[in-house]
Order: structure tokens, then C-alpha cells, then sequence
């Protein structure tokens, strides 16, 4: 579902990232996330012309990140995390935290309905990005590290999941400790990402 967020002008509490353009320049794309509550975070977009800032709306039980549109502008891939019952040390149990060990790459239409997900394994997924025609999604994908580590996860590498047979495949055994974005050369035969340790 997609609805217009009322706190627009109030821009202090929160945190931004992962943030892009629209494939007509007119849009931005980003996760915002409320600093003090660790599950309420969102896919918001901002026009760039009205400035009217909106959000996709996931169920209960997930919260969406990382959300990139194709280059036909109809279709957003994005990391849908499930939110779980506290569990780890230091953790409410009587509260919900993102699981992203259970993360999945998730695409849905531009207007937020027909959400569903390509993938479905164990392991930290993050950056997902759509090929030039479209038909493909690269993503990064690693192990969750343990609890108090100075990073979220590590040995990323890179995948390729094919829309049209659901095929996953992955395209690189580099065990990365870090990895950003991979975005496909025109032509979706080759990649570019930078990579850390």
C-alpha cells in the first residue's frame, strides 16, 4: 500500500539511507527509520517537484529496505526482513526486532501491490538492483555475524536472480567483509561493485 506520510516536515528522530533516484529523475528513494524504535522503518519516496514524501506500507510482521525502481519505472525490488520476538542478549522479548538473517529480496509494482518475494534462504540479503532491461536483479548476500560484532554481517558475495525462471545464481566467491551496491553494465552481461576486505 502506498500513503502519504504526515511527518514530512519533521525530520529530526530519524535516520536515511540507501538512497536513489527514480529512473525519471524525479523522485527519491530511501529506507527512513524512526532512531528510537528499532522496527519502524520504511520505504519512503519524495518528489522532487511537490515535495510531498510518501512510504510504502509492508505488513505487520516485516519491514522493507534498500528499495530500487526498474528502469521502466513499473516494478521496486526491495529486502523484506521479518520482525520477531526479541531473543538475542540485551533484547525485549515483549518487543519485535528486524530478523536479517531471514531477509529476503522482494519485488513488487510501483504502486506497492502484488508484493512478493524471489528469494528463499538463510543469510543477510542487502542492495538489490534491477539490470538494464529489467528481466534481471543483482543483490549482495552474506552471513549474519555474531551478536556485538562491529558489523552486521560478512562474506558478502553477489547474486543474480532471473525474473523470468526464478533462477538464483551466485556470481562471485570473493567472501567480502564489505560490499555496496552492484549495478549491472548495459548490456546485463557484466557488473560493477566495490568490495572491502
Amino acid at each position: 500500500m502506498y500513503k502519504q506520510d504526515s511527518s514530512a516536515e519533521d525530520l529530526s528522530g530519524f535516520s536515511y539511507a540507501a538512497i536513489s533516484f527514480t529512473p525519471d529523475s524525479q523522485k527519491l528513494v530511501f529506507n527512513r527509520c524512526h532512531v528510537q524504535q528499532p522496527s519502524n522503518c520504511n520505504i519512503h519516496v519524495l518528489d522532487l517537484k511537490t515535495k510531498a514524501l510518501s512510504y510504502y506500507k509492508p505488513p505487520a510482521n516485516q519491514e522493507w529496505y534498500a528499495a530500487k525502481f526498474s528502469p521502466s519505472g513499473k516494478q521496486v525490488v526491495f529486502v523484506a526482513i521479518p520482525l520477531t520476538p526479541g531473543y538475542l542478549p540485551g533484547e525485549d522479548k515483549n518487543k519485535v526486532y528486524p530478523d536479517f538473517g531471514n531477509g529476503q529480496i522482494a519485488i513488487m509494482d510501483a504502486d506497492g501491490r502484488h508484493a512478493r518475494l524471489l528469494t528463499n534462504s538463510k543469510g543477510y540479503k542487502m542492495a538489490p538492483n534491477f539490470s538494464w532491461s529489467g528481466k534481471k536483479v543483482l543483490f549482495v548476500q552474506g552471513e549474519m555475524r555474531e551478536p556485538g560484532s562491529k558489523s552486521l554481517a560478512a562474506g558478502l558475495d553477489a547474486y543474480e536472480i532471473d525474473l523470468e525462471s526464478g533462477n538464483v545464481r551466485q556470481l562471485t566467491n570473493f567472501k567480502c567483509f564489505q560490499m555496496g551496491r552492484p549495478s549491472y553494465l548495459p548490456g546485463d552481461e557484466q557488473f560493477a561493485v566495490d568490495i572491502y576486505g
